[in-house]
């Protein structure tokens, strides 16, 4: 029986077109004072970190504003927090995608007694980080009954690329045409969906060994170093075996040091300032070991056997197509070896450390 993961993925572009035209996010940035949006802290933790990651350069970029991520254990301990963030230029944002994880919902609740106002980021209304946000904006895509999300996910990346559409239109940066254009990029990243998938289930048909892999190591650049954050945690998650992920140039401080012709090797060669150092970097791997997969999105498509080829956007550097490669791969290796990618693996942990606020 298929994992119900695959219904979720494959309610992905439905989910993001609907949230594309919902009018809902232009309603609340349009209510938060510009004068707070300077800077942005965002806590957030596992998958919500990773999303930070990827849209951070976006958002600075197109909503001309300062971005800073926190774990939740950073924001706790800092003491001087409000002196690096003064109050009166700086707007808390929490990412929860259940609105119930314990350590964003302590540290937002700090930020409140501290006197910050705050932006949350949830997938449903009431909830207890929904509920503590003086602003709430919510996902809109749906519960997912699984462990490692995908919809959810990919929801609110997208999510933080339209705030940061809507804030810098309304500082007057982002003019009415580079609004279109930003849109349409998205919108095409949305389309090229159901088509990523088919690509990585007919690459994957080629390669059944994957499954079988000791561990993956994920390399990344740019925007999409929290790509392959993502994409090792979700291939950890599901497949049950150590996933690396690390931005290429982090790679040589140590983990390249586990690279042998054993190895499974996943790159993302997408647009940016690092996309030679990666191209440099798929030529070595292609020396080392016969275990890559090369998820391409550049102007220039080898087309070659290891890779999984993606149209190009310059605009948003191909993230949200990206992710879906890793979703449907932490899906499908284990099914491949009849597994459950869902099934509970010492879930009494989160009870022990009362990581959930219920």
């Amino acid at each position: 029986m298929k994992s119900i993961m695959w219904t979720y993925i494959n309610e992905e572009k439905a989910v993001l077109t609907q949230l594309m035209q919902s009018q809902k996010i232009t309603e609340t940035v349009s209510l938060i004072p510009l004068e707070i949006t300077k800077n942005l802290l965002f806590i957030s933790s596992g998958s919500s970190h990773n999303i930070v990651r990827c849209a951070k350069n976006f958002i600075e970029r197109y909503g001309v504003t300062n971005v800073t991520t926190l774990y939740p254990y950073e924001f706790m301990k800092e003491n001087r927090m409000v002196l690096k963030y003064p109050l009166e230029d700086t707007l808390v944002v929490g990412i929860s995608q259940t609105g119930t994880s314990a350590g964003p919902y302590e540290c937002l609740t700090k930020a409140k007694e501290i006197g910050y106002q705050i932006l949350t980021l949830t997938e449903r209304p009431e909830t207890p980080i929904a509920n503590i946000g003086d602003w709430t904006i919510n996902f809109e895509c749906g519960e997912e009954a699984c462990n490692a999300k995908t919809k959810g996910y990919s929801a609110s990346l997208l999510l933080l690329h339209l705030i940061a559409i809507e804030l810098g239109k309304r500082k007057e940066i982002v003019e009415y045409g580079t609004a279109l254009a930003l849109r349409k990029e998205l919108q095409e990243s949305i389309d090229e969906i159901p088509s990523v998938i088919d690509k990585t289930l007919a690459w994957a048909k080629k390669h059944r060994k994957w499954a079988k892999a000791p561990y993956f190591m994920v390399l990344g650049h740019d925007d999409n170093t929290g790509t392959a954050m993502e994409g090792a945690l979700k291939l950890l998650e599901t497949v049950l075996v150590p996933g690396i992920g690390s931005d290429i140039d982090e790679y040589a401080h140590g983990n390249h040091r586990l690279l042998e012709d054993k190895s499974y090797v996943i790159l993302i060669h997408s647009q940016g300032n690092l996309s030679e150092k990666m191209r440099k970097t798929v030529e070595y791997m292609r020396l080392k070991t016969p275990n890559r997969l090369v998820i391409r999105s550049t102007e220039a498509l080898d087309k070659s056997k290891d890779e999984i080829t993606l149209k190009p956007k310059r605009l948003t550097n191909s993230c949200l197509t990206t992710v879906v490669v890793f979703q449907v791969l932490a899906v499908l290796l284990p099914e491949l070896l009849k597994h459950d990618p869902n099934v509970e693996k010492n879930e009494d942990y989160i009870a022990k450390l009362k990581s959930r606020t219920y």
